[in-house]
């Protein structure tokens, strides 16, 4: 009887362990793909743009690179509409105690507060989405405009694509927290910071090589970069003991 218990025991503890690693491989594929479809998003140049200037010849000075044809795509604005949203929220909780118990005591109250900071979210991503277009009807590269047509039907089309993509951005951030690993904002968050990283190296040369940016500027840049990195490292881990204790 003890050895059939063992077994029993074992046997559960297999099937436990292989939901478990099943478990874990479906949240991971969940979360690869959606940053794959936002590298994909990353490469979609929103409506209204002459692709023919974006895509001109390495050999021309003023071509762009892969990182700042990112700076053009539907997935331009990124999350920081959300995340401004959320910041005036935990203003406004911080400054109305009386919200903040109510947030703590109603379920209703949490889910309409949530729906409110995604429509603050969206507001904001019209109103940046809005500059954004001001900016690339001006926006000229060696004579030629970026906007062919510059005008109301223009904003108008970059504002809806915008908000929709920052909409789609949210959705997925959802879905990897739902379903993926950790949370989803955050890990798109730094999906496209470390993106922004990357290419720095190759806008910094392609500022040197133009004669936008001095060596000397460039290396203090990446030195400013790396000694910001060690700091916030230096901090954490002096917040360790007091967070173990």
């Amino acid at each position: 009887m003890p050895q059939d218990k063992d077994t029993r025991d074992a046997a559960s503890l297999a099937s436990w362990d292989t939901l478990l690693r099943a478990e874990t491989m479906r949240r991971i594929l969940v979360t690869i793909l959606v940053i794959c479809f936002y590298r994909l998003g990353s490469q979609i140049p929103v409506p209204g743009l002459d692709l023919n200037i974006l895509n001109l010849s390495t050999a021309d000075a003023s071509s762009l690179s892969i990182a700042a044809r990112e700076r053009f795509s539907i997935f331009a604005l990124g999350l920081i509409p959300i995340l401004s949203a959320m910041i005036l929220g935990e203003f406004v909780k911080l400054v109305v105690p009386r919200l903040r118990a109510m947030l703590a005591a109603s379920e209703t109250t949490r889910t309409t507060y949530n729906r409110a900071i995604l429509l603050a979210g969206l507001a904001f991503a019209a109103f940046q989405s809005y500059g954004v277009a001001s900016a690339l009807e001006v926006f000229d590269l060696s004579g030629n405009r970026l906007v062919p047509e510059p005008g109301s039907l223009f904003r108008l089309a970059l504002m809806a694509t915008l908000v929709a993509a920052t909409a789609l951005l949210m959705w997925l951030a959802d879905i990897v927290t739902r379903f993926g690993l950790g949370s989803g904002m955050w890990i798109i968050v730094l999906y496209s910071s470390f993106q922004s990283f990357a290419g720095l190296p190759g806008d910094l040369q392609a500022g040197i090589d133009q004669g936008m940016i001095s060596t000397g500027s460039a290396i203090a840049v990446a030195a400013a970069l790396v000694a910001i990195v060690a700091v916030l490292a230096a901090l954490y881990r002096a917040r360790l003991p007091d967070d173990a204790s």
